[in-house]
């Protein structure tokens, strides 16, 4: 019973569990991988990695930010296909007809 939890310690320590466990919390808001490695990194900070972890956060949450502005980039594009109404012209190129 000891190895299973010092297993278990070992994969969620204490610096997870203070007030809700931080799976927990990034399972119960839906968040993808990017997400839930900005609120790890910043979770454990203080009791594991210091500065590293806030950088580890940072470059996590910049690539979220790409992420997302391309993904706004592109709602944005067809957004002006749709409103030119080329819309169904386009997917005929996309298609190759």
């Amino acid at each position: 019973m000891k190895e299973s939890k010092t297993m278990s310690d070992n994969i969620n320590p204490t610096y997870y569990r203070k007030g809700i466990e931080t799976t927990d919390y990034i399972v119960s808001h839906s968040m993808n991988y990017l997400e839930g490695n900005i609120i790890k990194y910043v979770t454990r900070y203080k009791d594991k990695g210091g500065l590293e972890d806030l950088k580890k956060a940072e470059w996590y949450l910049t690539r979220l930010i790409k992420v997302q502005e391309s993904n706004e980039l592109k709602l944005s594009s067809l957004e002006e296909i749709i409103a030119e109404g080329e819309i169904s012209e386009q997917i005929k190129n996309r298609l190759g007809e």
